[in-house]
């Protein structure tokens, strides 16, 4: 749907006849309740995906967004079936209906914390389908609830739309614009709390003095300091859901929300525990490693995507178990370098990078709290590395934006494991990591290189014969078209790749909690600028046999046969990557899922119990979900081709509101992904982006009363004019974010905005033109339902398109759909006017 439900109808207005005299509906009060209500439904929505992210797995952040938007679609449908609601006193049962979304929201909020739902469990335990259903509907009914009160409001006869939905528009925009903040400020319990106390809010005005409303508003606003001891916490296959819970438990030292994830401390009292249960900590250690890491804290990102910020205290054998690290492997090739550390983490590769010799360090990391536990909160645990040493330096950014900024070039650049999947606030639309593993990222580090620095990355692969190697493979044919697109001659000659074992105690460790574990190896991948020499290569061959790593390849040697073909030409590895049973194809920003794996055909075949990387259990839900809201989707519009019978053209104009509901979302979600770069992090575009297409929309919609004529061929030449501008950005985006990517944020952010307006203004009009076209007003609340249920497919078949074939291809379709739209509106009886 577009935006809320105040999208679906607000710009169409009465006739003169149908007007009458403007209600008490149409006061201030009403329009100060309905910018509350848009705002609260917004804000819930948002963090509602950061909770789910963090208390079940990034995968139902997907549907969180799903949910909300078919509540908008059933609150439509539920007008349209139940017209009294629209009827006498709309403001005072709007508000009513506020209320009880107000008490909904802060029960829902209980419910989803003390409901135990483990996706990973849903096939041995049956009642795990239960605990979803529950917290599925402990998030519909306050959308629900409260989109009925939208939705009666702008179907009562005499309210003029315009105005409010102006409103409308305005508090759904601030309610995207705020979310991040009201999230890394309180937290995501509180952010909720808050989203319910708006609503209140919102039902005490539209009621006016009513103690009612006022004492919710109060009683809800008291449960904001307790907020935090109602929100869920890690399922019990989240790696910090299982350290809670193992014998003896971690303990949490900090906590704390913030835009990007929310990041815990956990640690055993004992160090001998602590060296013990963080055994999974030195995956990337030999197996010939004897010496003992020192006592660690953990830090958890979305309750998962461990990483180790260990005890340092100056003492030189502390840290010798780096010694017999693939860290250590840079540091053979590049001697004193200069070294940019990308995703600094709990700072063990600028540890690792000073005991091999760095003569200085800059470390980046897009979490800002993350890098404030190594500057401040812990930092003398880490031995004020990070506050004290002039030679470190610590900067919180977006690492590509980071090394599009800067004009300093680096002997390493290290990019280490920054593959933890936490889905950002957006969580249904984007996984960031991502953005360092597409090609262009790659020719943007590569750039940042001196004339003989290297790249090195590290990440972990499966070697288990069930699930074979994906990561490496893939990451090398993302490397090699690249130094092929830059002109690099003999790219194969630029590229090292070793392998690390996973150390018997790891996988001991992790078989006892982590059932069907599989083997994984480390592998460090170093690109460098310049080929290799005989004698880099020889010194990585002696400390590969030295200490029991694998190569996989290196020039003048043999490489290994899952990867040969992908260094090789580019015949060879485009005809390994069509035959692959896996989908190896090289990503792109333009398709930046690097973990997606399989192809759409395949993915049933693949579903593992296991929360692990090796199967395709995200794509499974995602599939799950298309396939349920498509079925939601189909009743609705059996039921809209049925009520109101009599009504001409129902065909065609339902057909017309799919293609818009979907359409819009298609568009949306393209331009939030394709945003990313230019503004930052996902946080920060889909506040950006939804504000700017919502409030944009609606200056469209407000201009659409300006056209005269009929709405068909209105709408026939907008669809033409969304075609083109939607190509000339396409076409220009890139150019706008290698011009900009350096700039400060509030230029990038006013780019984005530019950008935006063009698409926004054009979508807006669709809605209130194809309202007018509608010949039976008693039609308009089928076409808000049929618009709002087809929006929630609209969510998850972009994602499901761009995994396939990338975000252009989104738009395209987006733009097909509206085209269609406009041609089958034509078909319709225009309405009298």
């Amino acid at each position: 749907m577009d935006g809320t439900l105040a999208e679906n109808a607000a710009a169409w207005e009465p006739s003169g006849a149908e007007r009458g005299t403007p209600p008490a509906a149409a006061t201030l009060s009403l329009r100060a309740g309905v910018v509350l209500v848009s705002a609260a439904l917004l804000l819930l929505e948002v963090t509602y995906t950061r909770l789910f992210s963090f208390a079940i797995w990034y995968h139902f952040a997907y549907a969180t967004i799903a949910l909300a938007l078919l509540g908008f679609g059933l609150a439509g449908a539920l007008v349209a079936a139940v017209p009294r609601l629209a009827d006498g006193d709309v403001a005072r049962r709007a508000g009513g209906l506020a209320l009880a979304a107000a008490i909904a929201t802060a029960v829902g909020l209980i419910v989803v914390g003390r409901t135990p739902f483990d996706p990973f469990r849903l096939v041995g335990e049956p009642r795990q389908a239960a605990f979803m259903a529950v917290d599925a509907l402990a998030v519909l009914v306050p959308f629900t609830l409260a989109g009925v009160a939208i939705a009666a409001i702008l179907a009562a006869p005499a309210v003029r739309f315009p105005a409010l939905y102006a409103v409308d528009l305005a508090g759904a925009g601030g309610g995207a614009l705020i979310a991040p903040t009201v999230v890394s400020t309180i937290g995501a319990g509180r952010g909720i709390v808050a989203a319910a106390v708006l609503m209140a809010v919102a039902g005490a005005v539209l009621r006016g003095n009513g103690r009612v409303g006022r004492g919710l508003v109060v009683l809800l606003a008291l449960l904001l300091p307790v907020a935090p001891a109602l929100e869920p916490g890690p399922c019990a296959s989240k790696t910090l859901g299982r350290v809670l819970s193992d014998t003896p438990p971690a303990h949490r030292i900090y906590s704390h929300w913030n835009a990007v994830a929310r990041i815990d401390v956990a640690t055993w009292d004992d160090t001998s525990v602590s060296r013990q249960k963080g055994v999974w900590s030195i995956w990337g250690g030999s197996v010939k490693q004897t010496r003992p890491t020192p006592p660690q804290y953990t830090i958890a990102q979305d309750g998962d995507a461990f990483t180790v910020m260990y005890r340092v205290t100056g003492d030189p054998d502390e840290l010798s178990f780096l010694d017999t690290h693939v860290l250590r492997l840079p540091y053979v090739v590049e001697h004193a370098p200069r070294v940019l550390v990308i995703g600094v983490g709990g700072g063990t590769d600028v540890l690792a990078a000073l005991r091999y010799g760095a003569r200085d360090v800059t470390a980046v990391d897009v979490n800002p709290v993350t890098a404030s536990l190594l500057t401040s909160r812990f930092a003398d645990w880490i031995g004020g590395v990070f506050r004290d040493r002039p030679d470190v330096r610590v900067v919180v950014s977006e690492g590509r934006q980071f090394v599009r900024r800067t004009d300093d070039r680096w002997d390493v650049v290290q990019v280490n494991g920054v593959d933890t999947l936490a889905a950002i606030s957006s969580g249904a639309y984007v996984l960031a990591e991502s953005y360092l593993y597409t090609r262009e990222a790659i020719a943007d580090l590569y750039g940042r290189l001196t004339d003989d620095g290297l790249l090195s990355v590290v990440i972990m692969d499966s070697l288990d014969g069930d699930a074979p190697p994906r990561h490496m493979p893939r990451l090398t044919a993302v490397m090699m078209e690249t130094l092929e697109r830059l002109g690099v001659p003999a790219p194969e000659t630029h590229l090292v790749v070793l392998g690390v074992p996973e150390r018997p105690q790891v996988t001991r460790f992790y078989s006892l909690v982590l059932p069907g574990h599989r083997p994984i190896m480390t592998m460090e991948m170093m690109l460098k600028r310049s080929p290799f020499t005989a004698d880099e290569i020889a010194r990585l061959d002696a400390l590969a046999a030295d200490l029991g790593f694998v190569v996989w390849h290196a020039p003048g040697r043999t490489t290994r046969p899952e990867i040969g073909p992908m260094v090789g030409d580019a015949a060879a590895r485009h005809a390994f990557v069509a035959d692959a049973a896996l989908d190896l194809r090289p990503t792109t920003d333009d398709r930046p899922f690097f973990f997606s794996f399989f192809r759409w055909r395949d993915v049933f075949e693949h579903v593992s119990l296991d929360p692990d990387r090796a199967s395709a259990t995200g794509q499974v839900v995602l599939l799950v979900m298309l396939m349920a809201s498509a079925v939601v989707a189909a009743l609705v519009i059996a039921a809209t081709l049925r009520r109101p019978r009599r009504v001409p053209g129902r065909a065609a104009l339902v057909a017309y509101f799919a293609c818009v509901g979907l359409g819009f979302m298609l568009v949306e979600v393209a331009f939030v992904q394709k945003l990313v770069l230019l503004l930052g992090y996902p946080t920060r575009a889909i506040s950006v982006t939804l504000a700017a297409l919502l409030v944009f929309a609606g200056i469209g919609s407000a201009l659409s009363t300006r056209l005269a004529g009929a709405p068909a061929r209105a709408v026939r030449w907008l669809a033409g004019a969304l075609a083109a501008i939607v190509t000339i950005e396409l076409l220009v985006l890139p150019g706008v974010i290698d011009t900009l990517l350096g700039t400060p944020t509030p230029v990038r952010i006013v780019a984005a905005l530019v950008l935006l307006a063009p698409v926004g203004l054009v979508l807006g009009t669709f809605l209130p033109l194809g309202m007018r076209s509608v010949a039976d007003r008693r039609f308009i609340p089928w076409a808000w339902a049929v618009n709002g249920v087809t929006s929630v497919v609209g969510t998850v078949l972009a994602i499901v398109l761009a995994m396939t074939y990338g975000f252009t291809a989104v738009v395209a379709v987006a733009v097909a759909l509206y085209v269609g739209g406009a041609l089958v509106l034509g078909l319709a009886p225009a309405a009298a006017t």
